[in-house]
């Protein structure tokens, strides 16, 4: 198992040796610190995504200022995206969106027909630019936040 320092080591290498942009890096980190939290945060059977946000305040602004030490993002926008992204899974663990997409492997923003009803255009298109790196990058961020 990696250290928190080899994790946020290999968050930062992730960033700059997929061709990410300089000015996209906070955006890319953000959306993927958001996918993260929000997909590894536990859904309760009669709540909702503002319930679980509520009920996990703490717990995500936490790992959200762990994360933007590594790269200053917009935490503000990123507890947004926390929010958007439990809507997401409550849609689907409500059955009125297709339920594969969650155990699909990578990321499942790109299997999810509605994402246009929880995120902003420019969100999804840096998303379907950036998809391996923000996958990437997801998946080490929720590594870090299990330590």
């Amino acid at each position: 198992m990696k250290t928190s320092h080899e994790l946020q080591r290999a968050i930062r290498v992730a960033l700059e040796d997929n061709s990410v942009s300089i000015l996209d890096r906070p955006k890319i980190l953000m959306l993927a610190s958001a996918y993260a939290i929000g997909t590894g945060l536990p859904l309760s059977v009669e709540g909702n995504a503002k319930t679980a946000a509520q009920v996990h305040f703490e717990e995500i602004n936490r790992s959200i200022s762990m994360l933007n030490e590594i790269m200053t993002f917009c935490t503000r926008s990123a507890t947004d995206l926390v929010e958007s992204f439990l809507a997401m899974r409550y849609k689907v663990f409500q059955g009125t969106h297709d339920a594969e997409t969650v155990s699909a492997g990578g990321c499942f923003l790109s299997k999810f027909s509605g994402a246009n009803q929880f995120l902003a255009n420019d969100t999804l298109a840096t998303y379907e630019a950036n998809e391996r790196v923000v996958t990437l990058l997801a998946v080490l961020i929720r590594q870090l936040l299990d330590l």
